[in-house]
């Protein structure tokens, strides 16, 4: 794209100082050409866009990723501090983590996150 660019001043250039014969010949390959390099531009736009879609739910999966560790940290942090942590706590952590991914997002309810002493 950017040597299109150069290119183009290039071709200005030919315009200004270019014999009738050179810019004829020039104007006859840059009609040729032009409607090429339109067609691949069209034709990369859906792979741009879905890439640009892939790197975002990236980026949204790998924050969610490390809130969850963060989260599960400090749960284990109070474990170790004497709190027991309810049964099956992780795996509603996991269900719950999974159904956001899958776009089922589901707010847990306070119980699943009571500690005990």
């Amino acid at each position: 794209m950017e040597q299109f660019a150069v290119a183009q001043a290039k071709i200005a250039k030919t315009h200004i100082v270019g014999t009738q014969a050179a810019v004829t010949a020039l104007m006859q390959f840059m009609n040729s050409f032009a409607p090429a390099f339109i067609g691949i531009i069209a034709r990369r736009m859906p792979p741009t866009v879905r890439k640009s879609s892939i790197d975002a739910y990236v980026a949204l999966m790998e924050n969610m990723h490390a809130s969850r560790e963060k989260f599960i940290g400090i749960l284990e942090e109070y474990n170790l501090a004497g709190y027991s942590l309810p049964q099956g706590l992780r795996r509603s952590i996991n269900n719950t983590t999974s159904q956001m991914i899958n776009g089922k997002s589901t707010t847990p309810s306070v119980a699943d996150f009571r500690l005990h002493k």
